[in-house]
């Protein structure tokens, strides 16, 4: 069978997400449970206004990340697969040397649904043992829920910069199955690490941009190695690094 393109494909789950998910509520505003449909109007708008609080400053950082957990806790994984088509997505997108693939979401224009959502969506898949390396952000919330696959997930707190180096410590380490989920800001758990442990796995991606109001425009990914020193306190000394180093050494 003849790949399909990028725009195809898109095209394609977009239609799938219209028809089994991205539909006019029927009930009266309630959360769907993990038996129910995977995405629907309530749950997109839900989520838009959490991302527009958190930009606003409505919202503390880390009440959007306890918030955006729940919400997705409320998706069950496997009809979210079946929404988007699946079997297609290992075909399109972007890639990373063939082990990751990135395939942003836009929401059809649906009555109901945000026009210039306060959020940016994507699915990323990863090749068994292949990983998003570690890295932080300055200016952005983010959540991934895992779809697919088992990845092992590593968390740290940026606790304070110096000179070239990043001082954090670990948060979180553990395996991650399908329906489980992490969030990132600036205040809690900012730098993460996610390795395929069963792969190919396959995340949700959620982001929000210009969460700091001293610094709207300017979100930046920070790598980082974090196998630097180690001190008695449990605290490691990391070093920032650039994105080729990150992959050649961690990817």
């Amino acid at each position: 069978m003849k790949p399909i393109s990028r725009r195809t494909f898109a095209a394609r789950a977009l239609g799938s997400l219209a028809a089994l998910g991205l539909m006019q509520s029927r009930s009266s505003g309630e959360l769907p449970a993990r038996t129910t449909a995977p995405i629907n109007t309530s749950w997109i708008n839900r989520l838009n206004k959490l991302a527009d609080d958190v930009k606003q400053q409505r919202l503390r950082q880390v009440d959007w990340q306890q918030q955006v957990e729940s919400l997705l806790s409320t998706l069950e994984p496997t009809n979210v697969l079946r929404s988007i088509g699946i079997e297609q997505f290992s075909k399109a997108g972007d890639s990373d040397a063939g082990a990751t693939r990135r395939l942003p979401i836009a929401l059809p224009s649906f009555h109901g649904l945000p026009q210039s959502p306060a959020f940016r969506m994507q699915l990323i898949t990863l090749a068994n043992g292949r990983a998003i390396v570690p890295h932080g952000h300055d200016n952005l919330t983010s959540a991934l829920l895992v779809l697919e696959g088992r990845v092992r997930c590593r968390h740290f707190d940026r606790l304070e910069d110096v000179g070239n180096d990043i001082i954090i410590r670990p948060t979180i380490d553990a395996l991650f199955q399908p329906g489980d989920c992490s969030t990132a800001s600036e205040y809690k758990d900012n730098i993460h690490w996610i390795r395929a442990d069963k792969g190919p796995a396959t995340l949700l991606s959620i982001q929000v941009t210009d969460v700091n109001p001293s610094d709207v425009g300017r979100t930046r990914r920070v790598y980082i190695n974090p196998r630097g020193e180690r001190f008695a306190d449990g605290l490691i000394q990391a070093a920032r690094i650039d994105e080729r180093e990150a992959h050649r050494r961690f990817g």
